[in-house]
Parts: structure tokens; sequence; C-alpha cells
């Protein structure tokens, strides 16, 4: 039987694919769409032991969707709270990682109310983000660039009141592309106008989003002024203005 882990937001450099311990013999990676007009190259994959899994926990489930469904990159299975207003979903990393963005996939049965919680040893927390009126679809959310081990979705109030439905969640880190989000980059020289120089700043707001959209500043060829410049020509991944 094959298990798909569906990816559909690869940022280039170095990522992290998540998702709970399971066993395999083979392991097959599609290439579906690149990001440029080239053959794909320079590849390598470094598979992780059950030391690296990531650990699922809730406080109930319905006894058929358990939590690690949340988690396996696949939006038809889901976990499915048991009936209560409170509940929660917590993962475990196996080290502290940088949280930039998580995205919150609901199913039916969504939260209106609810929060996100961090935790360096699973017993103090510190509130990340807090939701009083969810719409339910895709939640993205900005995370304040610290690093947790545990990370907890608390529920307060539920869309039907007959529990809560997650079909996914994505932890994102807090690079794209090798640009820290939230930090204004090293002005960089135009490779097509070298009199000209540019930085890109990727604000926490939109970091979540699966397409970005870079606040590109321009130089004048003296250095000065910052002001932003019309970016509806650039690609996140371009190095040429």
């Amino acid at each position: 039987m094959e298990k798909c882990l569906f990816y559909v937001d690869g940022q280039g450099g170095s990522e992290d694919i998540l998702f709970p311990l399971q066993r395999a013999r083979f392991i097959k990676l599609d290439l579906v769409k690149r990001a440029y007009c080239l053959w794909f190259f320079n590849i390598e994959i470094n598979v992780k032991g059950k030391d690296k899994a990531v650990l699922l926990s809730s406080s109930s489930d319905d006894r058929v969707n358990k939590a690690a469904n949340a988690l396996d990159w696949d939006k038809t299975t889901f976990w499915h709270s048991g009936a209560d207003e409170d509940q929660w979903l917590c993962m475990e990393f196996p080290k502290p990682r940088v949280l930039g963005a998580l995205n919150i996939f609901w199913g039916p049965d969504f939260a209106v109310i609810y929060e996100v919680l961090g935790s360096k040893d699973g017993t103090n927390w510190d509130q990340l983000y807090s939701m009083s009126d969810g719409k339910g679809s895709v939640d993205a959310l900005p995370m304040n660039g610290s690093e947790y081990k545990f990370v907890k979705i608390e529920t307060k109030k539920s869309s039907e009141h007959r529990g809560y439905s997650i079909q996914e969640i994505e932890v994102k880190g807090p690079e794209i592309d090798g640009i820290k989000v939230g930090v204004l980059t090293e002005r960089v020289v135009c490779k097509s106008d070298p009199g000209q120089s540019y930085a890109i700043y990727i604000p926490k707001s939109c970091a979540m989003n699966v397409k970005p959209s870079p606040v590109v500043y321009g130089f004048s060829p003296d250095g000065i002024g910052t002001d932003p410049i019309n970016c509806s020509c650039v690609r996140l991944r371009s190095t040429v203005l």
C-alpha cells in the first residue's frame, strides 16, 4: 500500500517534512512542478529515525480519527475530537523548533474560538495566537519566531457544537528561500543595472502564505532612501530585478 505525503509548498533550500512515525520499505520522491524552467538537480534526502519523529497527542478523539491524522500530509484524513467544547491537540517536536507560521486546515467542525500555545518544557506555556472569530477552511497564523518543543491548539468553542475536526497542520520555519522573516536583507546589487541595489523584506503577516509577497526596497545609486518599489514582477526566488 502506497502512502502519499503530498507537499505543495516547496520553497527550495532545505525543507523538513514532518509526519508521525511510520514503517516503510520504499520512499519515492515525485517531482511534479519546477520553480524554474530548468531540470531538477542537486537533491539530497536525509531520512530520520524514530528519535526524529513528531509526536501528536490530544485530549480526546472519536475512536476512529486519531491525532496523528492531523500531520500525515493527507487532507482526506483528519483528527476529530470528542463532543466537549474544551479540547486540545498537541505536537511535540524531537527538538525545539523556530516557528515562523502555522497553517491549520479545518474540517466541517471548526473552532470559532481557540488559542495556539508554545512550550519549551511541556509545563510552562506561552500564548502564540488567539482566535475569537474563526471561520473554518484554512487559518494561516503568524508565529513569533521563537523556539518551542511543544505546540498546542486549545479549542474553546465549536462551530457545530459536536467537537472539532482538523484535516492537517503545516508548521513553517522562520526563513523562506534563505530570507529570514521579519528581517530586512542586506542590499544586493541589481545584475540588470549595477547602479541600483535592493533589499527584500518578508513581513510576518504574509510569511504563512503559500506564495509569500515580499516587500522590495530600492536604493538610489548614492545609497539614500529605502522606499518600497513596485515588485509585482519580482519572484521571491529571483536574484535579478
